[in-house]
């Protein structure tokens, strides 16, 4: 993406995750509209999984404007659910272009439950708040919660792989010759906490992707310590030796 490579007129689709999940990378504008100009040369569609740009200042352009100002076919989605981790208590958005020919008002209606008016209104009172603080209060938990885990994982060696990430997750960086997530989310299941290895995110590439594993940030503090904790634990224990 920041390199604006762009695949060839086979590719029908391009998708990408703006923040990215779970690196937090942001796509800039410039590239966002260098990629849009080139599918609207390609006749390809962009589709941009924009869950997490609520959470992110620099995230926040219009990237419809900027799809729409290259007129390229796309469809993006939106989230709540990554606002405001209320388990399945959030709306999903699904937009598109005028142009688009896709029966996605359809496709939409059958998979996708709609918002009763209990979630509607908690969820227009959740905007109220963070428009009277409510998102700063929510940026320094998320930035406090992040520091807890850099700090907690360092006692054992371990960093945070996207130190600069500004999203609601935290992926560690597991050093090659140890567990890999896949291990140690098995051992700290088993003691009830719950992360997720990253294997599934690397999807062309899945060994690499068990080198890194994600914690949920969005936690009261004392949670996501304990869960620092539990994974610090983990790791050292399965990498001395008994």
């Amino acid at each position: 993406m920041l390199a604006c490579q762009w695949p060839d007129a086979d590719v029908r689709a391009i998708m990408l995750t703006h923040p990215n999940n779970p690196t937090g990378l942001v796509t800039p504008p410039e590239n966002l509209r260098s990629l849009a100009e080139h599918a609207a040369r390609q006749g390809q569609t962009v589709i941009i999984d924009a869950s997490f740009r609520g959470q992110v200042r620099d995230a926040q352009y219009d990237t419809y404007a900027v799809l729409d100002g290259a007129g390229a076919d796309w469809i993006v989605l939106e989230d709540t659910g990554k606002l405001w981790p209320v388990h399945e208590l959030k709306i999903g958005l699904l937009a598109w272009s005028e142009q688009c020919e896709l029966p996605l008002q359809r496709a939409f209606s059958e998979s996708m439950l709609g918002a009763s008016p209990v979630v509607l209104q908690l969820v227009e009172a959740l905007a109220g708040d963070w428009a009277t603080g409510g998102y700063e209060r929510a940026r320094d938990l998320v930035e406090h919660n992040r520091t807890v885990v850099r700090e907690t994982i360092a006692t054992v060696g371990l960093a945070l792989a996207d130190p600069d990430s500004q999203i609601s997750v935290a992926r560690v960086e597991l050093p090659d010759g140890g567990p890999d997530s896949s291990r140690l989310y098995q051992d700290l299941l088993a003691h009830g906490v719950h992360v997720l290895p990253c294997a599934p995110f690397y999807w062309a590439d899945q060994a690499s992707g068990l080198r890194f594993i994600r914690l949920s940030l969005a936690r009261p503090t004392e949670l996501v310590r304990i869960g620092a904790e539990g994974l610090a634990r983990a790791y050292r224990d399965l990498t001395v030796p008994v």
